[in-house]
């Protein structure tokens, strides 16, 4: 009876044993998971540049995007995104090439919320300035996809079109290396043209010079 019951001990140590092995490397596991999410966290506490929610990285400030014919934005269909154009300049008209939840327009501003059903589609916007000038913009939307990288996780709620006195990020960021001879290697406040634009190196930034990557925004609203 002994022996049964030793011989019957021996594999429960051993299977137990086993357990605890696999539960320290879930542990370890977990441990590494939860010190990356709360590096994240941290970044995004310190920088205030974003806010963590539903796995995207939400912008708390606007993207200043130079002009073009075509303009390619990412949207979320859980979103409502907006898009400014310059100072003197109104949409007159705007159509969507697919349905969308809410597709509408006021003075300046595109208001864009799409379906998920439609991961990419573009839209013509008829834009005309105070002498009376016209001309038509395109702009192509994706929706983003935050499993796709590491750059696809930043969601940008409000996107402004660069008028004549506001810079895109590229010139800016010329602009500063002209003056102080480098980049920038930390949140920096830069006035150029009497327009304040505050730089602030992240690997999350959306303009890359040299390898680094940089976001660039104005803290004047272009409206």
């Amino acid at each position: 009876m002994n022996r049964a019951f030793s011989a019957f001990v021996i594999p429960l140590f051993l299977l137990s044993s086993a357990f605890a092995q696999e539960e320290k490397k879930l542990s370890v596991f977990s441990y590494k998971e939860k010190e990356i999410k709360q590096g994240i966290s941290d970044f995004l506490n310190k920088t205030e540049l974003f806010r963590l929610e539903k796995g995207l990285l939400i912008a708390t400030f606007p993207l200043l995007v130079a002009p073009s014919p075509t303009l390619t934005l990412k949207v979320h269909p859980e979103f409502l995104s907006t898009l400014v154009f310059p100072k003197g300049w109104r949409v007159v008209k705007a159509f969507s090439s697919v349905p969308t939840k809410n597709f509408s327009y006021y003075d300046n501003l595109l208001l864009i919320q799409p379906r998920a059903q439609y991961p990419k589609f573009n839209a013509v916007i008829l834009l005309r300035n105070d002498k009376g000038e016209e001309r038509v913009q395109q702009v192509v939307f994706s929706i983003l996809n935050p499993y796709s990288g590491e750059d696809s996780k930043r969601l940008f709620l409000t996107v402004v079109v660069a008028g004549g006195n506001i810079k895109s990020p590229a010139e800016v960021l010329e602009d500063f290396r002209r003056v102080y001879g480098k980049l920038p290697d930390r949140e920096t406040r830069f006035i150029d043209g009497g327009v304040v634009y505050r730089i602030a190196p992240s690997k999350f930034g959306e303009v890359e010079v040299e390898g680094k990557k940089y976001f660039v925004w104005t803290q004047v609203r272009p409206l």
